[in-house]
């Protein structure tokens, strides 16, 4: 099991054409739990969301942004992290006049056999292929 821990802080006067971005390396698994968290006093001017090879993976809604003030989001997941390379990408923008604002990522990635798996499952790659929008065949 490894824990992965990132932040990002995102500029003031930034919009979703001038996105900030991190690059947050990971190990080959399946994320387990996400925590994201937005601290006190940004009041929903900073908007952050997660990709996964250009496919964005949080949140799960297409086109949304995780926003807020004083927010503690947290999940788990079985999101397989199988190509390399094994990172996501954190983009970033904030509406703040005033402020540069950070919010903070927290990963925790499991091999299979971690989870008694031998190999992927395929309910796991069925997750993978939706997201990019292709058919996953079972083999």
């Amino acid at each position: 099991m490894a824990h992965f821990s990132y932040s990002i802080t995102v500029s003031k006067n930034t919009t979703a054409a001038t996105l900030e971005s991190l690059m947050m390396r990971l190990t080959y698994g399946l994320i387990t739990f996400v925590q994201i968290i937005i601290p006190d006093g940004q009041k929903a001017c900073t908007h952050v969301r997660i990709k996964y090879h250009e496919f964005q993976l949080y949140p799960l809604s297409r086109g949304y942004w995780y926003e807020g003030d004083g927010v503690r989001i947290e999940f788990k997941d079985m999101f397989p992290v199988i190509t390399p390379p094994y990172e996501l990408k954190a983009e970033g923008y904030n509406t703040s006049e005033d402020y540069d604002h950070a919010m903070y990522m927290h990963f925790t990635v499991q091999r299979p056999e971690e989870l008694g798996y031998s190999e992927m499952p395929a309910f796991v790659m069925q997750k993978l292929y939706s997201l990019i929008g292709k058919e996953y065949e079972v083999t």
